[in-house]
């Protein structure tokens, strides 16, 4: 974990199993009792790219929020990009890439992630 000019926030009862990575210099919110399986990435900034006249690692980084929400579960091996929001007591299928919003009580899988169906239906 490392927050740069960003911070972590993780709730209580969380578990974050091993070869995780969570990294940038947004804001990073873990809600409580979340569950984050094995070799997964969150990340809370995206490097800019609109200048092509000078390098990508010179222009800088957007911050972007990233949120998981409380009682979600995220398989091993998922990639969460920077600026999503992923809602309360959602679950995300391994491998998955969420690029997008995913709404509570939502399970998504794929790539990129999208809502296969909701825990409630």
């Amino acid at each position: 974990m490392r927050a740069m000019e960003g911070s972590i926030e993780i709730g209580d009862r969380v578990s974050i199993q091993h070869f995780c990575a969570m990294y940038g210099h947004g804001r990073l919110e873990i809600g409580a009792d979340v569950l984050i399986g094995p070799h997964c990435a969150i990340a809370v900034a995206r490097h800019r790219v609109e200048r092509l006249d000078i390098p990508v690692r010179e222009q800088g980084v957007l911050r972007l929020d990233t949120h998981i929400g409380a009682g979600t579960w995220i398989g091993a091996h998922v990639t969460v990009f920077s600026g999503v929001r992923v809602g309360a007591n959602a679950i995300i299928g391994a491998g998955a890439v969420v690029n997008r919003d995913i709404p509570d009580l939502a399970i998504a899988a794929g790539v990129p992630a999208r809502v296969i169906r909701y825990r409630n239906a």
